[in-house]
C-alpha cells in the first residue's frame, strides 16, 4: 500500500509540474501576442496620424495657393 501511495504522489507531483509548465507557456504566449497586438495598434495609429498631418499640410498649401490667386 505504501509503495502504491508513493507512486500516486510521484504521478501527482509530475502532473502538477506539467500543468504549471503548460500554464507558464500559455501566459508567455499570451504576453507575446498581446505585445505584438499593441505594437500593431501603435504603428497603425502613427500611420493614421502621419496621413492626417500630410492631408492637413496639403490643405494648408491649397489654401495658400487660393489666397495668392485671389490677391
Amino acid at each position: 500500500m505504501g509503495e502504491n501511495q508513493q507512486e500516486h504522489h510521484r504521478q501527482s507531483d509530475e502532473w502538477v509540474k506539467t500543468s504549471l509548465m503548460a500554464t507558464v507557456v500559455t501566459v508567455v504566449i499570451g504576453v507575446i501576442g498581446f505585445s505584438i497586438q499593441i505594437n500593431n495598434l501603435t504603428r497603425a495609429y502613427e500611420q493614421r496620424q502621419t496621413t492626417v498631418e500630410v492631408k492637413l499640410q496639403s490643405l494648408l498649401e491649397d489654401l495658400q495657393d487660393l489666397k495668392e490667386t485671389l490677391k
